[in-house]
């Protein structure tokens, strides 16, 4: 294994997957911290900005020219991959050649590409954790062939406990890195909330326990205006973040994604699920949590939305 330079800034590449609008977030960091940064993305992701400036966009393994393409990874030190189930070639067959060539291997896993639905219901049924019908978990063979070549080839793993269930040696804890400088915060303080439910899936996010809690509220009496919010691009969804009241992210998995980061951001109150006692960073959290219980999660949602104080403390 060759040594990384001391004499000058790491040259990283990074890539291949645009998941959650995370990878120009991570290329700014590192080049906020003086290193050179490259960036690969093999197809755009349509919920989130074309006006990320990626080096190659839209650009596969196979429509680099093989010297561009060698050419690339010779010049630099570190690829940094996220999402686990890509490399520069899909079936990650590429992974040790590039250990043979001395270069340092970072991946970051992001979900379902290596969650397992038994494991996690092994693991984490007793803290009251489920996964909605909605996650389309990849085969199992897969999902281990993820995990192996990561741990075989990787110097660093960052992933969230909750879908590292088949993991043999440790992650590193990963949370959703946002850049603050792109949010306007600002507190609405309605009497009369705006809750604002956006699901990228409703399956995955429980919608149908969410929806059903808040019509049975409404049918009580509880004052609010709902806004449900699908098929909108990022930069449309934090427009309307801005002036919400209240963002309602999920009922299932056990830690929050990009969307309750980013509701954070914006300043509202946000209901998701939590479970501390398996994903205890960062902490506190200034959530609401809710459930795939519908009368526990309704009654979460009755404070919240008629206590003002609950909101904007």
């Amino acid at each position: 294994m060759l040594p990384l330079p001391t004499d000058r800034p790491l040259r990283i590449l990074l890539g291949t997957c645009e998941i959650a609008g995370l990878l120009p977030i991570v290329a700014d960091a590192f080049r906020a911290n003086g290193h050179h940064v490259t960036t690969v993305v093999k197809v755009r992701n349509e919920w989130w900005p074309d006006t990320y400036d990626y080096d190659y966009a839209n650009r596969a393994t196979t429509a680099l020219d093989a010297i561009e393409f060698g050419s690339l990874v010779a010049q630099h030190d570190v690829l940094y991959f996220q999402w686990a189930r890509h490399s520069f070639v899909d079936d990650l067959s590429d992974l040790p050649l590039y250990r043979k060539l001395g270069k340092r291997i970072i991946y970051t896993a992001l979900g379902c590409d290596i969650r397992a639905g038994a494991a996690f219901s092994q693991l984490y049924e007793q803290h009251g954790l489920s996964l909605a019908d909605g996650f389309e978990l990849m085969p199992l063979d897969e999902t281990m062939h993820a995990h192996r070549m990561m741990e075989l080839f990787a110097d660093v793993v960052y992933a969230q406990p909750n879908f590292a269930s088949l993991a043999i040696r440790p992650y590193h804890h990963a949370s959703v890195p946002v850049q603050l400088a792109r949010y306007a915060p600002h507190v609405a303080g309605r009497e009369v909330p705006l809750v604002v439910h956006a699901p990228s899936s409703r399956g995955r996010k429980g919608s149908h326990v969410i929806l059903a809690a808040l019509d049975t509220l409404r049918a009580e009496g509880v004052r609010f205006d709902l806004q449900l919010i699908e098929n909108v691009p990022h930069t449309e969804l934090l427009h309307i973040f801005s002036s919400a009241d209240v963002v309602i992210d999920q009922t299932n998995n056990a830690m929050h994604g990009r969307t309750t980061v980013d509701a954070w951001a914006s300043g509202c109150a946000v209901a998701t699920s939590d479970a501390p006692a398996i994903e205890p960073l960062p902490a506190p959290r200034p959530l609401c949590t809710i459930s795939p219980d519908l009368r526990a999660t309704t009654e979460q949602l009755r404070t919240l939305l008629t206590q003002r104080e609950a909101r904007v403390q």
